[in-house]
């Protein structure tokens, strides 16, 4: 079963204006109901427990700490939680450095750092650069994303914009 388009039959089509007219209604119908959507979207806060993994490796010691047995996480991880407080602010400059330079600025996307990963990647050939920020990195591992598409990437925005909605930069 084959389908030819008939390019008179689409310019016919064109040339009703109620059919135009029509077209346009549902255009503007689309874009504003996906508007609201993504507002929606925006405005729910994200789930604490998805921010979060749900097994974490453990240490059993005794009373005077000397440690008895080591469980490692799901993945065969040794994984703890620390306080932001128990972090040394210099590892955090680090990490904010090297990671994201634009991280106190940006409300969860770096638009520059994303143009500079396009055209890097479009010089290359090939996915070259990610152009993530540490939120937009958050929500990557939230969303478990494994592969790196553009529909991907997308959606980790439209989550980072979330997160930095409701969360501070502590958080």
């Amino acid at each position: 079963m084959s389908i030819e388009l008939d390019p008179y039959s689409l310019l016919d089509f064109l040339q009703d204006k109620s059919k135009i007219i029509l077209m346009a209604r549902i255009f503007i119908w689309l874009f504003v109901c996906s508007f609201f959507a993504v507002l929606i979207f925006l405005a729910i806060p994200p789930e604490q427990k998805s921010l979060y993994p749900e097994f974490n490796s453990f240490s059993i010691t005794d009373r005077n700490g000397i440690l008895l047995r080591q469980v490692l996480s799901r993945d065969y991880k040794t994984s703890v939680w620390k306080n932001i407080d128990e972090i040394s602010p210099d590892m955090i400059k680090a990490i904010i450095i090297s990671e994201d330079k634009r991280f106190l600025i940006h409300r969860g996307v770096d638009f520059i750092a994303l143009y500079r990963a396009m055209f890097e990647n479009l010089r290359h050939r090939r996915i070259y650069s990610g152009g993530s920020t540490i939120t937009m990195q958050v929500a990557k591992i939230t969303l478990n994303h494994k592969k790196r598409t553009i529909i991907n990437k997308i959606l980790e925005i439209f989550y980072a914009l979330k997160l930095e909605l409701h969360l501070s930069k502590a958080r």
